[in-house]
């Protein structure tokens, strides 16, 4: 069996190439592993979300939880701006 040694060099670069950007995931695996604790599952999750919507950003970026009954929209809305102080997410 005869090879092309050109057509052989192009497919090994090419199979080296596409390997680098799947190992380094274009610097995704890299970015992943220097986040906070739970960060990269949450944008796992995140990523999920945007998929089963369809590419629509308010699906993958929207929470919905339940609460006690009682618990007034005033009463979430004032915890929700305590949690986005406490962490700095408060905005002028």
């Amino acid at each position: 069996m005869k090879f092309n040694s050109r057509v052989v060099r192009t497919g090994l670069i090419t199979a080296v190439v596409a390997a680098s950007a799947l190992l380094s995931g274009c610097g995704t695996i890299s970015t992943i592993g220097k986040l906070e604790d739970g960060a990269g599952a949450e944008a796992n999750r995140m990523w999920n979300r945007w998929v089963e919507g369809n590419g629509d950003i308010a699906i993958a970026t929207t929470w919905e939880r339940k609460v006690k009954a009682g618990v007034s929209a005033d009463d979430i809305a004032e915890i929700l701006r305590s949690v986005a102080i406490e962490r700095n997410m408060k905005g002028g």
